[in-house]
């Protein structure tokens, strides 16, 4: 247990103990005065905690120089009175008068002690016995029923409201220890906490609201809505159908608005209990996610007050911790993509010197070149003899070994473009790449018994680019990935589309990357082979990849391989654009369903179409919008990302599926990462990010569908 829970445990405990023996010290007192009062021989002071305790003495006292025996019978006999419903008359009982009379039980401590008379006084409340005031006697008192009785009703209501004072303190204490115990869960780490562990750990605390208190998590799925148990924690107890609360739960969590002024929410009629006896709290409620906590006694009695108000503290320590692990977690990953991007952002400049330095490296390395072969070609001409010939021959072949080399350093460069980009179709070129028999590294994969495979996924991967540089590039990263492929593994070369850009990847299954040389894998003349390489492969692609306005990265990891992925932009050719980018409507009022379920985003987002002349239709959710769909067409869908129920992916899947030719775009507001190959299978073709603006609307309709606004 935390720090804390143990520095206020002690804290009230030594607070509890020292006002509770002040207390007892009162009682004893008044059980002594009695004593003298009434001038008996013992007198005995009990209380009742609770019908499960029964009356347990508080004070015992006799007079001086007076054996006592039999105690723990005394005390049983009245615990068992306080335990049951029989009730001890007020009054006298002498036991010798009433000898072989009485069908009361004998008092077994009066025969152990010679004591004659007894004078019982319970103290009632309600109908409920809350404790009892007993004195013997060895001989049958002088005093009457009135005398003592007169004596005993002000010191029994002294003794009923030090019991009673005592009662609250140690409510109060015990209230406050469950208090402390759920303030320990802001102990709790949440930096690096999966949210599912920290639920766990906070749901192993939720027990100490109260005595005998059983929890169980529950959570709502994402895909259907319906609420189920995640977690539970209880003993053996009452039998209680938890599906059944899970249900119950949740049709109150979506019914928010009757926690506004209890913050929980009484389940004991659904759920065929007594009222009061199983409360829900919701804990977390961030769309799609919800998360809520199910109290329920095992006992199937009532929460107390007490209980009641922790719940409402659990409750709002939850969600405080829990919306701080969401903000932890948010914070954590927008500084890794900060970091990300900055080490990024520094490759590129690294990049983009190299690149620049180069390119002044070539220009004047060729300049020197030209002027060494110029000068070769001239001596040659001007030798007679052969022999000298031959070396000059064997000098000018050297000279152009550099010049090649050079000319690999100006691909790197991103300013080289001496040719027009032209429209290419990358599942033609690399098909036809595949079937050459003479591609370079086809010899190696032979030897090394490696397949290369080719996996086109794009419908349609036109881009602007130079054939043969792009050949290169399709080249360069299969030798790469076959000279640190293990033997007879797989070389996946796969093509893919995503939005507005192509993508080309290549796949092996070798050492992977070591972290110290990552920075380095696109610099020029850089390699870690020994044997051969000049260390401008990659360098080569970089700046091809570059020329043509896309990006290259690798993914890997050390013994399980790496992940080269080159990035096109697609072509902008209105012949040669899919069926749904081609679909122009011939008019300019369109039927758009706008599937949301926030109702402000909605009517925002449908006045914004009406304003262009558009006619919308709103839809709460995805099983709305496929009921509308059925019985309707519709021109364009425009859907939310996350929905309960069924996401805007799913939504869209299943339109898609039902009619390619319906453009489908997504508008979210949660800022997150989609993954633009299922995007594409799902036949989104743009995504809105909230807040919009009318422009943005405006300009959203054009792109998918061609119809410019109605002017009014």
């Amino acid at each position: 247990m935390s720090a804390s829970f143990d520095l206020l445990q002690r804290y009230y405990n030594a607070r509890e103990s020292t006002r509770f023996t002040k207390v007892l010290d009162q009682i004893d007192a008044v059980a002594r005065l009695l004593l003298k009062l009434v001038e008996c021989d013992f007198v005995a002071v009990f209380y009742a905690g609770d019908q499960e305790a029964g009356l347990v003495p508080v004070a015992y006292h006799n007079w001086e120089g007076r054996e006592v025996k039999g105690l723990a019978e005394l005390e049983a006999t009245w615990r068992r009175f306080g335990q049951s419903d029989i009730r001890i008359p007020r009054g006298f009982r002498h036991f010798q008068a009433e000898a072989g009379r009485s069908n009361e039980a004998p008092d077994q401590f009066a025969e152990l002690n010679g004591f004659r008379s007894r004078f019982a006084y319970p103290i009632v409340i309600g109908g409920t016995v809350h404790g009892a005031v007993v004195a013997y006697w060895s001989k049958p008192p002088d005093k009457d029923y009135s005398e003592i009785n007169y004596v005993l009703n002000p010191l029994a209501e002294v003794i009923l409201s030090c019991m009673s004072l005592t009662e609250e303190m140690q409510s109060i204490g015990a209230f406050s220890l469950r208090l402390s115990t759920l303030i320990s869960m802001f102990e709790l780490p949440v930096d690096g906490k999966r949210i599912p562990d920290l639920l766990s750990e906070m749901l192993k605390i939720a027990g100490s609201v109260a005595p005998r208190c059983a929890v169980e998590l529950v959570s709502r799925d994402t895909v259907t809505g319906t609420y189920n148990v995640t977690q539970t924690l209880c003993s053996a107890g009452q039998e209680i159908d938890l599906e059944r609360m899970a249900t119950e739960a949740g049709i109150a969590f979506e019914n928010a608005a009757t926690v506004s002024q209890r913050n929980w929410h009484d389940l004991g009629p659904q759920c065929g209990r007594e009222p009061l006896s199983v409360i829900a709290a919701d804990i977390l409620s961030r769309k799609p996610y919800m998360y809520g906590i199910v109290f329920w006694t095992e006992t199937g009695t009532p929460f107390g007050n007490d209980a009641l108000q922790l719940i409402t503290f659990f409750r709002l320590f939850s969600q405080t911790i829990l919306s701080t692990a969401y903000l932890v977690r948010e914070l954590t990953k927008d500084r890794a993509r900060a970091l990300e991007s900055s080490s990024r952002l520094a490759d590129a400049e690294t990049m983009a010197a190299l690149a620049d330095m180069s390119s002044g490296v070539a220009h004047d390395f060729n300049n020197i070149i030209g002027a060494i072969v110029g000068r070769l070609q001239i001596l040659k001409l001007k030798c007679q003899d052969e022999a000298m010939v031959a070396a000059l021959n064997r000098l000018e072949a050297t000279a152009l070994e550099g010049s090649e080399t050079v000319h690999k350093l100006q691909q790197f460069t991103t300013s080289v473009r001496t040719k027009q980009l032209k429209s290419v179709d990358m599942t033609v070129l690399i098909r036809d790449y595949f079937s050459d028999s003479r591609a370079v590294w086809r010899p190696l994969s032979e030897e090394k018994h490696v397949t290369v495979e080719f996996h086109p996924s794009a419908v349609e991967a036109t881009v602007r680019g130079i054939p043969e540089d792009l050949v290169t590039v399709l080249e360069h990263l299969i030798l790469n990935a076959v000279e640190f492929a293990p033997e007879g593994s797989r070389v996946p070369v796969e093509l893919s589309e995503s939005g507005q850009t192509i993508g080309l990847t290549v796949t092996d299954s070798g050492a992977g990357i070591p972290e110290g040389i990552r920075p380095r894998v696109f610099y020029p003349f850089f390699t870690t082979k020994s044997a051969k390489g000049a260390g401008m492969g990659l360098a080569i692609v970089y700046g091809i990849v570059s020329r043509h306005g896309g990006k290259v990265t690798f993914d890997t990891e050390v013994g399980r391989g790496t992940v080269f992925t080159i990035s096109l932009p697609r072509a902008e050719n209105l012949k040669e654009q899919s069926d749904i980018s081609r679909k122009i409507v011939t008019s300019n009022r369109l039927r758009i369903l706008v599937v949301d379920d926030d109702e402000q985003i909605r009517e925002v987002l449908s006045d914004m179409l009406s304003l262009d002349g558009h006619t919308p239709t709103r839809c709460k959710d995805g099983y709305e919008a496929l009921k509308v769909l059925d019985s309707e067409k519709y021109d364009m869908m425009v859907t939310d990302l996350g929905m309960p129920g069924m996401s805007g992916l799913d939504l869209a899947g299943i339109v898609h599926e039902k009619d390619p030719q319906m453009p489908i775009a997504m508008i979210t507001g949660w800022g997150m990462q989609l993954d633009h190959n299922e995007m594409a299978i799902k036949g989104i073709k743009s995504v809105l990010s909230k807040p919009f603006h009318l422009k943005d609307v405006k300009a959203l309709v054009l792109e998918l569908t061609g119809a410019a606004p109605t002017h009014h």
